[in-house]
């Protein structure tokens, strides 16, 4: 046997520890230059109308998406995001020969397409339409490729509402990307990051990165791409732990495709510079992969939670109101004609049109895009759709009433609400005997109740509203010495977009005749005449030169006010000689119209609480407006997000008024309580669109946007009523539901030959704190959806009553795009349990 030398097994040793020491090194030093990556998402973000027309945006799109297809198809290593599912869905329209192409590239996730139709103003959307924005795109990439998007992406500024995060996740979305609010990262507001989980108010969140919005644009890669320090603050920016996200857009980001020969040499060229090669390893990805990259970062490394309610665009874009409006009252006559299309369907009246629903409710989903209105204006493409949509939902819902009526054989009252209402139960009806009015309406100036007392005054208008039961006034008296004060103003717009001619071109002598201009016509709402009968009061009287009226009605214990215009807008006699430099920017001005607005200043204490719903909730209003960048802007929840979009307002569009500091995105209602919540009102919106303002002097006034610009038979509804105990005790989102929902009166219909129930309730919902937002027809028709959320902020245990065609079905918890099979509960009543503000979805199988 060969004897083995002890030198030669130590050398032996010490060779293979070496060896092994080398190679674990280099796969170390390989593992750690592998370890980051920066992900690089290339995409395109269409800024529907503000550069052209909205159908010429999706021209371009979708050439920019055929464009795309060739290109992956040549290089593999390349990625697409499409931002909004509804430019795929013009895309095949226009190129039907390019489907098996483009779903071959969505289906290996090479192209992604984001799970929103449009890139809305999140915070403007009603609680269903923000649903069907998301759950339609769902549906529609689904049915249409096979895939499920779990990513949301706005271009633009969001506007998030807090429970956007909860409807994100049930619809299977755990990841947002938005753009355009993190060039304030690294200069006023340090320490912010760019990736957070935003917060709902029922603590569901989902992960949020708000990128910086394009490399190609605002860090001039291009031009910097050897420049070391460019590609550092880069990627100091974007990097959360060892994971880096870049979006890649066209040079000038809007309304372009991204450069991809370019961005393909740059990544070739980082990935071999060893300066660059340290920050990671470079490579094309949708946000997808980005997401579920940094999913896997954030086991051993958290990000920040920020919850908060921003609001932009509305008053920005004056020219879309008319639309904004066709909107708001398009989403309560649809969720009345899903709850009545289902009734009929059950009762053999008719077949549920689920499809034209859907339809509708994208068509609506694709106008409410964050957009200028400034192409739009001439062209009124999103006009002429949201009207359409508006007209064909009204159509339907006439006709489920008739159905109706016509089966019961009379006139019949219809409520589509689950809970009790002029003595018609939950989601049922009521077949009544017809009385003759005697109410004949002749001059008066009071009006009176067992709860109220209003006062109007010749000249003037309303001069007060008295609680009697309480014994105190609810409103106090304004500057015009009315408690409602409709003004009409040139001088000032209510927010970002003011109406004011541009004082830079002009001499000192020529501003001060344009201001004397401006206003000269601003004007007042003058009361010329009052009328009234046993329950109403009737104001008319000109906002200079529009003829107007406001009524008053009571109604038990509500007060429902309205304002509408009798007659269009015609231009203001100008009195006084005008520069010609004038002549062309007053034209200009005078066409735009002037901005109308009211404001109602409550008799309560000025350190009162302010409560504001939200779309599916509530938050509180600051009392006055916190320095930008305090993190306490909007609600007593709020966090850097709000403080972000504040200062973003502020830098990027025109300084805003003082009085908007606390600003609500079209609420339906609004609670004023004082602290011991001895003594409150409340105040509900009929279909509300643009904003309201909370005085940043006297926080007991609030102000409502209502139009700019040339308005023909506007009607706009506004209910109060005065109650004990806090917002959550009167239950306030209930009371705004009922007056958006009010119970439906037929005068009958063509006799039918199914004849149903007299007088039937089939779904009542308690207690009064759950609100219901949908009743409708399943998407894949197997069976009916029921919608719910939990509007005062506590633990409930709910009860659901069915009876007639519903008494029999089974119900089962799934989630907002219906492809999630929960526990199956059955019985005429079922209870279940509801967290604070949580949204439930439940399915009625029969």
């Amino acid at each position: 046997m060969k004897s083995v030398n002890a030198y030669e097994i130590f050398k032996s040793s010490i060779l293979f520890y070496l060896l092994l020491f080398c190679l674990l090194g280099f796969e170390t030093a390989n593992s750690s230059e592998n370890k980051s990556i920066v992900f690089i998402v290339p995409t395109t973000h269409m800024d529907m109308d503000f550069t052209r027309p909205p159908s010429k945006s999706m021209d371009l799109y979708s050439d920019f998406i055929m464009q795309t297809i060739q290109i992956l198809e040549k290089d593999k290593s390349l990625r697409y995001s499409i931002q909004i599912a509804s430019a795929v869905k013009y895309f095949l329209e226009k190129y039907p020969e390019m489907e098996k192409r483009l779903a071959s590239l969505v289906k290996k996730g090479r192209i992604e397409i984001c799970a929103n139709w449009s890139n809305p103003h999140w915070s403007e959307l009603p609680d269903e339409l923000m649903v069907r924005e998301i759950a339609g795109a769902k549906w529609w990439i689904h049915d249409r490729f096979g895939v499920w998007s779990n990513i949301a992406d706005n271009g633009e500024l969001a506007d998030p509402t807090p429970q956007l995060a909860q409807v994100l996740m049930s619809c299977g979305v755990p990841f947002f990307h938005s753009a355009k609010i993190m060039q304030f990262n690294n200069n006023d507001y340090k320490g912010l990051t760019g990736v957070f989980r935003y917060l709902a108010l029922d603590g569901t969140s989902v992960l949020w990165d708000a990128n910086f919005y394009n490399i190609s644009k605002r860090y001039k890669i291009w031009e910097n791409a050897e420049k070391k320090e460019v590609i550092e603050k880069v990627i100091s920016i974007a990097r959360t732990g060892n994971v880096s996200l870049l979006t890649a857009g066209s040079k000038k980001w809007d309304d372009g495709l991204p450069e991809f020969e370019n961005l393909l040499n740059l990544v070739k060229y980082w990935n071999n510079d060893d300066r660059f090669r340290a920050h990671g390893k470079f490579r094309f990805a949708t946000y997808k992969e980005y997401f579920e990259a940094l999913l896997e970062e954030l086991v051993v490394k958290d990000v920040p939670v920020w919850t908060g309610q921003t609001e932009h665009g509305e008053l920005l874009y004056r020219w879309g109101w008319n639309k904004y409006r066709d909107r708001a009252l398009f989403v309560n006559v649809m969720k009345d004609a899903e709850t009545l299309a289902s009734i009929c369907e059950l009762y053999g009246l008719m077949n549920y049109p689920r499809k034209k629903f859907e339809d509708l409710w994208l068509e609506m989903a694709y106008v409410s895009t964050h957009n200028w209105g400034k192409t739009d204006r001439k062209t009124r493409e999103y006009f002429s759709i949201a009207s359409q949509a508006l007209k064909e939902a009204q159509e339907i819902l006439h006709k489920c009433t008739e159905l109706i009526a016509g089966a019961t054989g009379g006139v019949v009252k219809i409520n589509t609400l689950p809970l009790t209402r002029d003595d018609i139960q939950g989601i049922g009806w009521k077949k009544q005997t017809t009385k003759s009015s005697d109410n004949i309406k002749t001059p008066k100036v009071e009006l009176e109740n067992k709860y109220y007392k209003v006062k109007a005054k010749q000249g003037i208008g309303l001069i007060g509203i008295y609680d009697k039961k309480n014994k105190r006034e609810l409103f106090r008296t304004q500057e015009n010495g009315t408690i409602l004060r409709i003004r009409s103003s040139y001088e000032e717009g209510m927010g970002a977009e003011r109406t004011t001619i541009p004082k830079k071109i002009l001499s000192r002598e020529e501003g001060e005749i344009s201001n004397k201009l401006l206003k000269m016509m601003d004007a007042e709402f003058k009361c010329e005449q009052i009328s009234g009968d046993k329950n109403s009061l009737v104001l008319s009287g000109y906002t200079g030169t529009i003829k107007c009226e406001i009524s008053v009605r009571l109604i038990n214990d509500r007060i429902d006010i309205s304002f509408e215009t009798k007659g269009k807008y015609t231009a203001p006699k100008v009195t006084i000689d005008i520069p010609e430099i004038l002549e062309k920017l007053l034209g200009e001005l005078l066409d735009k119209g002037p901005m109308f607005f009211a404001s109602v200043e409550f008799d309560m204490p000025d350190d009162a609480c302010a409560r504001v719903s939200i779309p599916f909730g509530s938050v509180n209003m600051p009392l006055s407006m916190p320095a930008i960048g305090d993190g306490t802007f909007f609600s007593d929840a709020t966090a850097g997000v709000q403080s972000w979009y504040v200062a973003y307002n502020e830098r990027w569009h025109v300084p805003l008024q003082s009085f908007v500091g606390a600003r609500a995105a079209t609420p339906y209602w609004l609670d004023m309580c004082d602290r011991e919540n001895d003594f409150g009102i409340i105040w509900a919106q009929y279909a509300p669109y643009a904003n309201m303002f909370r005085d940043g002097e006297k926080p007991t006034r609030f102000y409502k946007s209502l139009w700019r610009g040339i308005s023909d038979g506007r009607l706009y509804l506004w209910s109060f009523k005065s109650h004990k105990g806090s917002w959550q005790e009167v239950n306030a989102a209930r009371f705004a539901e009922e007056i958006n929902h009010p119970v439906i009166s037929s005068q009958g219909g063509k006799s039918t030959n199914i004849k149903i129930p007299e007088k039937e309730s089939l779904l009542q919902i308690e207690p009064g704190n759950i609100v219901t937002t949908c009743f409708k027809k399943a998407h894949d028709g197997r069976g009916y959806i029921l919608r719910l959320y939990e509007s005062a902020g506590k633990s409930t245990l709910v009860s659901i009553k069915s009876s007639g065609p519903l008494s029999e079905m089974k119900f089962e918890l799934t989630n907002i795009i219906e492809n999630l099979r929960g526990e199956k509960i059955s019985g005429p009543e079922i209870k279940i349990m509801m967290k604070p503000f949580e949204i439930k979805t439940l399915r009625l199988i029969p």
